[in-house]
């Protein structure tokens, strides 16, 4: 990596980096090699042990569930104490031996003091200017930045050793940019570009270092007068004094993955891992973040990148695993919600879990009638470092083949974090594949016919000189989460080397409707779990469907427009509700509740009458007209059944009569069957001339033709609306 690694981007590779403070002056007195050279007093071993024990006790404290956490406002530059050289004993090569090894293992902490205590112990120019490059590029990989400028400073004035360490420019110019030091580091990185070209064994960063110089240009370029959010910090509740990332809204949850797992015991190899943590927010105010599942969460990985489906009963997950000889590998799970408790986790499939590589940042969308799985993957069929991928569930509910995203979101560097923006159409992700303020910076790109839009930095304050990533919103894109280890954040050691997460809240006039949706019964009101929701934007012309996940619902707006809610369930009456966003100057959410009422019963009701010329069953150019009425009907009320009665008037022998009355409702019958009213909502009767409406015969005795028409008809009546 040519960039210092954010724990979302590594999951535990440097594991021993968080630790470290606990560790330092203890892990070398259990040494063998510290109990054969290091002469020391007695009172020396009595004070080495006291501290000893401070250091343990603080480890423990950190354990206990409010674990104390220490604000560190500004990096220390200063060198490492003198007594580090006086605890790790040896010669410098033989510590710096020892450094490396550590260093190879990722215990980048110790690793640190072991080569501090080399570079105190030698006087040899060229091996000091080694030991000050490794201190820097180390200090870099823990991303102590101060610390790293420092040592990196320090290495370019000393003789190199046959050029190896010719890239302490490239490096030390990531420090300055880190720093919001955009002109030191312009200038390095130009230095690097011209002193190194024609090295090939320098080309990849080469190539990186003019693509961080246009980053540079662009920081300083940038203005930003009127910010699209505000970004905060939440508080001790939310971050802890190790790395908090993996941010997941669940109503008026926060659910994350937060660093555990640390042991006092420093002879113990130990590996930090996450464990997925919930904190509600009531106004906001965050509860103390609590274990969020015994049965998702495993004390020997990392458990993180929670991703919920939008009823909650189903989540998406991460979970990386070190593997000898492959390092960390991670993969994704899915669990469901049954009686209250979590299933045991279950893999997905082949598609999404590709074996000798990693697939990381689940999250599940619905659109357009399908279900999609985006998610971040280092397969080696992708573009170069972490990839975007998206997957659709097939009709068997597995997930098909994965596609990569392409260009222009996907670079042959690092792309990560997707979270994808259903209401807007908009993909929000994290890269260092372009123009970045720092490290990881967050960019969105809009999802067009033909693919996706040119990604678009979000600028600051969401993008900072440091690493910014795991970018989310609400439904209405009013507020949401971000990840970021700039300075501010909660940790026990440089400012700048641990993750937390940040509130973000648009600063935009954004419009939102939300709601419940509840049927009148005798009590009064009750929630409903299903209904069919809409919204109709009436200025613009369009037509939106609203989900419903059977508790709640939301849906952005747009100002100044006419909309109508509407709402159905077949077991009641359809309804909707009309409002418009005119003149409103500030974000707001407007709330409409919907109450179904109980559906009208029409049994018996006739709804349409259709009449016959004489001596005819045929319909009339009349009929239509009222048979769609009827269709419109039924369709509208999709559980009520029609009765057809036909009948004739009164002339003509009863069997004739009979026979025409049927010919009649046939005729009717036809009509609707073919017009997509099912067989089995008919009833069909038919009565001759049995069933007169009016007379035949007026009081003189003589012939009553509007009679005989009116009798001449055939009724349709609702049997069942329930």
């Amino acid at each position: 990596m040519l960039s210092a690694l954010s724990f979302e981007q590594a999951y535990g590779q440097s594991q021993e980096q968080i630790k470290g403070l606990l560790q330092e002056g203890i892990q070398a007195d259990s040494s063998e090699e510290s109990t054969k050279k290091t002469k020391i007093t007695k009172e020396k071993k009595v004070k080495a042990a006291k501290e000893a024990k401070v250091k343990v006790e603080k480890v423990t404290m950190l354990k206990e569930e409010r674990a104390p956490k220490v604000k560190v406002a500004k990096a220390e530059t200063k060198s490492l104490p003198a007594i580090v050289s006086q605890t790790y004993t040896g010669g410098a090569k033989s510590l710096m031996k020892n450094a490396d090894q550590l260093f190879n293992e990722d215990r980048l902490y110790l690793a640190n003091n072991y080569y501090s205590a080399a570079l105190d112990k030698t006087k040899k120019k060229k091996l000091k200017g080694v030991l000050n490059y490794k201190l820097g590029f180390s200090m870099f990989q823990v991303r102590d930045y101060p610390m790293s400028e420092k040592y990196f400073e320090e290495s370019l004035t000393y003789p190199a050793k046959k050029k190896k360490f010719n890239d302490a420019k490239f490096y030390l110019a990531l420090d300055y940019k880190h720093q919001a030091k955009y002109e030191k580091a312009k200038e390095s990185l130009k230095d690097f570009i011209n002193e190194t070209e024609g090295n090939i064994n320098l080309d990849y960063q080469r190539t990186k270092a003019r693509l961080e110089l246009k980053g540079c240009e662009y920081a300083l370029e940038l203005i930003v007068e009127n910010p699209a959010y505000l970004v905060t910090n939440p508080g001790d509740n939310v971050n802890g004094p190790f790395a908090d990332f993996g941010p997941e809204i669940r109503r008026n949850e926060l659910i994350y993955s937060k660093i555990t797992g640390l042991k006092a015991n420093p002879d113990d190899d130990t590996r930090a891992v996450s464990q997925l943590f919930s904190a509600e927010l009531n106004k906001d105010q965050y509860s103390y973040a609590q274990n969020f599942s015994a049965i998702l969460n495993d004390g020997n990985d990392y458990v993180c990148n929670p991703n919920f489906t939008l009823d909650g009963k189903v989540v998406y997950f991460t979970r990386c695993s070190l593997i000898k000889q492959k390092g960390n590998i991670c993969t994704i799970f899915k669990s469901e919600l049954v009686n209250g408790i979590w299933t045991s986790p279950v893999q997905l499939n082949s598609s999404i879990n590709q074996e000798n590589s990693s697939s990381s940042h689940p999250q599940l969308v619905e659109e357009d009638g399908k279900e999609i799985l985006y998610f971040t993957s280092d397969r080696a069929s992708g573009k170069g470092g972490k990839d975007i991928w998206y997957s659709t569930k097939n009709e068997n509910g597995e997930f098909g083949p994965a596609k990569n995203m392409g260009s222009p979101v996907n670079t042959k560097y690092d792309d990560l974090s997707p979270f994808y923006h259903v209401a807007t159409k908009t993909l929000y992700y994290s890269t260092d594949g372009k123009a970045t303020l720092g490290g990881l910076d967050v960019f969105k790109s809009e999802k067009v016919v033909n693919g996706w839009l040119e990604p678009v930095n979000l600028e600051t304050p969401v993008n900072s000189s440091l690493d910014d990533y795991d970018f989310i919103l609400n439904a209405n894109g009013t507020f949401g989460y971000l990840v970021s280890n700039r300075e501010g954040t909660t940790t026990l050691k440089s400012a700048t080397c641990c993750d937390d997460i940040f509130e973000v809240r648009t600063t935009q006039i954004t419009l939102s409707v939300k709601g419940l949706v509840y049927a009148e019964n005798n009590d009064g009101r009750a929630l409903i779990k299903e209904a069919v929701l809409s919204l109709k934007n009436l200025t613009e012309g369009i037509v939106e469907k609203i989900m419903y996940n059977g508790q709640s619902f939301t849906a952005p707006l747009n100002n100044e427009c006419d909309y109508e809610l509407v709402a159905s369930n077949e077991d009641f009456e359809d309804l909707s509700v009309k409002f418009n966003t005119k003149n409103i100057l500030k974000s707001d959410t407007l709330q409409y509740d919907l109450v179904f009422k109980e559906r009208k019963s029409f049994n018996n009701q006739v709804i349409g009458i259709v009449y016959y010329e004489y001596n005819q069953a045929k319909l009339t150019a009349e009929a239509p007209k009222t048979l769609e009425q009827v269709i419109t009907f039924l369709k509208e009320y999709p559980k009520a059944q029609v009765e057809v009665s036909a009948h004739t008037d009164g002339n003509g022998a009863d069997k004739y009569n009979l026979e025409l009355s049927k010919g009649r409702c046939e005729a009717a019958v036809s009509y609707l069957t073919f017009n997509g009213i099912a067989k089995d909502r008919i009833v069909k009767n038919w009565f001759g001339e049995s069933n007169p409406v009016a007379p035949e015969v007026n009081q003189d005795g003589s012939d009553n033709p509007d009679g005989r028409a009116l009798n001449r008809r055939t009724e349709f009546k609702i049997k069942a609306s329930n």
